[in-house]
């Protein structure tokens, strides 16, 4: 982090977590973004590799497929109409 400041005379920069098996979390993280002022730049990605499958109790959905592809979906399409 202090990397990343040293560049910078002023701003600043938030790391913020996201429960990515969690459509719910998703939708309250983009709810989230709303109230900043700005927003320079976002990082829409995650990934994770099960050796065995396993699917979400939440949604149904498998691990691997959610979380790599249906949940970075839903984020990259909910940030955008934001």
């Amino acid at each position: 982090m202090r990397e990343l400041l040293a560049d910078q005379e002023t701003g600043s920069f938030e790391v913020w977590k996201l429960d990515m098996p969690s459509y719910n979390c998703i939708r309250s993280f983009v709810e989230r973004t709303n109230v900043l002022d700005r927003q320079d730049i976002v990082i829409l990605g995650a990934g994770i590799t099960r050796q065995s499958f396993q699917l979400n109790p939440s949604t149904g959905h498998e691990e691997n497929g959610q979380i790599n592809y249906l949940s970075i979906g839903q984020l990259t399409i909910l940030y955008s109409l934001s």
